[in-house]
């Protein structure tokens, strides 16, 4: 079965470049979805970053699998927002945009969230001194946001991407 790329995007998977992401973009067009990949560079690490956003369009032209960048300034955003921190500053810009496309396009985001990071996010919770319901973990769908890998560790990704010799930044 071949994509149709003339109809609309089913599924936007969010890319960094990193190997979470590469892999689920990699298994996404192995099991021949209508989707495509999105990209934000936060301009943090200097060429670093413009060289994640080349990367990634050149995998989504290499996949020939529709493309949006978007640049943003997170050290502008902190300094109007002066409770914010970088991660908490780039999440909340990140998901400004993923709530844009998805409510344009009608479209479902896809995370690369991981095993690892469930972990992660559980012990910060609980770290905060959160209560029994705030130590629950990121859920696998919600409001149109999907996370096909977090039944899976980083070291299997990282495996999975190895043994197919997918390149990752």
């Amino acid at each position: 079965m071949k994509k149709d790329q003339s109809s609309p995007v089913k599924y936007w998977v969010a890319c960094s470049g990193g190997v979470d992401s590469v892999v689920l973009v990699h298994l996404m067009h192995l099991s021949q979805q209508n989707f495509g990949i999105l990209h934000m560079n936060f301009q943090l690490r200097g060429m670093a970053s413009d060289l994640d956003e080349a990367f990634v369009a050149q995998l989504a032209d290499e996949l020939k699998v529709p493309f949006k960048t978007k640049k943003v300034a997170v050290e502008a955003y902190i300094k109007q927002h002066p409770r914010s921190n970088t991660q908490l500053a780039a999440r909340n810009l990140r998901y400004q945009w993923f709530e844009e496309i998805r409510e344009t396009e009608k479209a479902t985001l896809l995370l690369a969230h991981h095993q690892d990071d469930q972990i992660e996010t559980f012990f910060q919770q609980l770290a905060r001194g959160g209560s029994v319901n705030g130590l629950v973990a990121m859920p696998q769908y919600k409001n149109g946001y999907l996370r096909p890998l977090l039944n899976h560790s980083k070291a299997e990704l990282i495996a999975l991407a190895k043994k197919n010799d997918w390149k990752w930044r």
